[in-house]
């Protein structure tokens, strides 16, 4: 019976590690071109560089419109949750739809899969999981790629998540140069596509990496040129709408005025 109650507890840990993945796809902006055109978009999930030919981008009120919504100078970084064709739509103080070839992509977990996924291993509780007995403290650092100059996200208080992540959560291990293992983690407790650093997952930071017993070196990845910044100018099509609603303003008033102000004629 008690080994029942296990199976069927474990089994619902499992189930609750899955789930908010699931959830996290619902998130769905209210903007209109979005709405009717939902079934034809899919999900990015990516970082870029702005990286616009004339010094920066401007991001639109939908794919192929001209009213401009926002602008940013070359070099902001931007994440991008939702794509329509060559489009990304960017929620936050710059609202709306921007050319995905105005963009510089961050080299992230997927550019490291594409470049060194045939290395992978499948993850083996019982190989690697006695790696991270020697994790002490409650830090965990999350990693956007084996070897990145930043942590993705420092976990604080992370003894919940350690237990499950050495339970469930890896899906792939990566051994790098340096012979350090790595495990990805696809999704956990609202972080998503991850690595941690078996060897040291407390980081840089982790006192045995300080010490001398573990380096974590920086990987090398090519680093992007990009076009010089310049201060965005608002196209001429932007001003269209704005222009019209002058032209017509300045018209009726002028009508108006012709009307009930023009002096009457002298009789002879």
């Amino acid at each position: 019976m008690k080994r029942l109650f296990g199976i069927l507890i474990a089994a619902l840990l499992a189930v609750s590690l899955a789930v908010p993945a699931a959830a996290d796809v619902l998130w769905e902006p209210e903007d209109s071109f979005y709405r009717s055109h939902a079934d034809e978009c899919e999900i990015l999930q990516r970082s870029f560089y702005t990286n616009g030919e004339a010094g920066y981008v401007n991001f639109y009120a939908a794919p192929e419109s001209s009213t401009v919504t926002g602008q940013l100078e070359n070099g902001n970084q931007i994440y991008l949750y939702w794509q329509y064709q060559d489009w990304g739509y960017l929620e936050g103080d710059v609202t709306g739809w921007v050319a995905l070839g105005d963009l510089q992509l961050i080299y992230d977990y997927l550019s490291f899969q594409e470049e060194y996924g045939e290395q992978f291993l499948p993850y083996d509780g019982e190989t690697y999981a006695p790696l991270l007995d020697g994790w002490t403290g409650d830090t965990l650092a999350l990693w956007p790629y084996p070897g990145a100059a930043q942590a993705q996200y420092v976990w604080q208080d992370a003894g919940d998540a350690m237990a499950d992540l050495k339970e469930y959560g890896f899906s792939s291990i990566f051994v790098d140069e340096e012979g350090l293992t790595w495990g990805f983690c696809a999704y956990l407790y609202g972080e998503r596509n991850f690595w941690v650093c078996l060897d040291a997952p407390a980081g840089r930071d982790d006192p045995a990496v300080t010490g001398g017993e573990v380096e974590i070196p920086v990987r090398q990845v090519e680093q992007p040129e990009l076009t010089p910044a310049q201060e965005p100018e608002m196209p001429a099509l932007a001003w269209l709408p704005f222009t019209l609603g002058v032209v017509i303003a300045v018209g009726a008033v002028w009508l108006v005025t012709r009307k009930y102000w023009t002096k009457p004629r002298k009789k002879l």
